[in-house]
């Protein structure tokens, strides 16, 4: 049965965090990308623009090849805006998928979503990237 997917945005330091709980299928690839222009944007009130987004993983327990690609239209946009998108929590099945792929040499993956916070807040800003 299928699971429709829900997501939450919250802010950890210089990152965002959208955590997805659901399937990331066919169905829900269009939402996810919808979600991209809300990322990395500047905030209304006045403090400093995220730098990273983490997207956690840990409740999705089917992606196919669909929300794969919406995760890398995200990625692209994500970097467009001069920000970097890294994954956390991927089960076994997407993990290989992702590595099947080839996936792992163009963004990063971490098995939870504490170690990608910790890879993003420290890791040395980028040139250019907003204070």
């Amino acid at each position: 049965m299928r699971r429709p997917l829900d997501a939450a945005l919250t802010r950890d330091q210089d990152a965002e965090v959208l955590h997805l709980v659901g399937d990331l299928d066919l169905q829900a690839a269009p939402e996810v990308k919808g979600w991209s222009s809300r990322l990395l944007t500047e905030p209304a009130d006045g403090s400093r623009r995220a730098v990273a987004v983490v997207v956690d993983l840990t409740d999705v327990p089917f992606v196919d090849s669909t929300g794969v690609g919406a995760l890398l239209s995200v990625l692209r946009d994500v970097r467009g805006r001069g920000g970097d998108l890294v994954l956390a929590g991927p089960n076994h099945e997407l993990t290989h998928l992702l590595a099947s792929l080839g996936l792992p040499a163009v963004l990063q993956v971490f098995e939870t979503r504490e170690q990608a916070l910790t890879h993003v807040h420290d890791r040395p800003r980028q040139q250019g990237a907003p204070e």
